[in-house]
C-alpha cells in the first residue's frame, strides 16, 4: 500500500512510496543525483566503498556505479566482465569513458598507451637537441632519435 506522497530530489516530480525513506522517483533520479559534470567524466558524489569500489543500489541489490552506467547506456555486461575506465579518473562514471574487458588491471593499460602516446607526441614537437630531451625525460638517447625519426 502507498502511503507517502513524497518529491523527488533530483527531478523534484511528486511520487507515491511505500517506505518514508524513498527519497527519489526512480533509479535514473537516484543515479544523477549522486553525479557532477566536471570536464567530460562524470563524477561520482555518492557511497565510496574504503577499497575505492563505487557502490549503488538499484532494486534493492547492490551493484557498482560503472556497472550501472555501463548496462544503461551500451548494454548488458557478459558474466565474469569487468568495467574499467579509458579517463584515468577513479570516480567517473561516464559510460564514454567506460570499456567492457575481462581482464581488470586493462584499464591501467590503456592510460599508461594513452600517457605514452602523449609523451610521444610531445617529444616530436620539440625542438631542442636530443641529448637534453634525453636528460629531461629520463630517456636513453637512442629511444628519444627512435621516437623522432618515427619509429617508436
Amino acid at each position: 500500500m502507498l502511503k507517502y506522497n513524497k518529491k523527488c530530489l533530483y527531478c523534484i516530480n511528486v511520487f507515491a512510496s511505500k517506505a518514508s525513506t524513498t527519497n527519489y522517483c526512480s533509479t535514473d533520479c537516484s543515479f544523477f543525483h549522486r553525479i557532477r559534470e566536471y570536464n567530460s567524466c562524470w563524477n561520482w558524489l555518492g557511497n565510496i566503498a574504503q577499497s575505492g569500489t563505487i557502490n549503488f543500489k538499484v532494486e534493492g541489490r547492490s551493484t557498482t556505479a560503472p556497472r550501472y552506467a555501463y548496462e544503461k547506456y551500451k548494454g548488458i555486461l557478459p558474466k565474469g566482465g569487468y568495467v574499467v575506465r579509458t579517463c584515468g579518473n577513479d570516480i567517473c562514471v561516464n559510460p564514454e569513458h567506460l570499456l567492457h574487458t575481462y581482464n581488470s588491471t586493462e584499464g591501467t593499460k590503456i592510460q599508461n598507451e594513452k600517457a605514452r602516446d602523449a609523451l610521444y607526441k610531445e617529444i616530436k614537437a620539440d625542438l631542442r637537441p636530443n641529448k637534453i630531451l634525453s636528460k629531461v625525460h629520463k630517456l636513453p638517447l637512442h629511444m628519444i632519435r627512435d621516437i623522432k625519426y618515427g619509429r617508436l
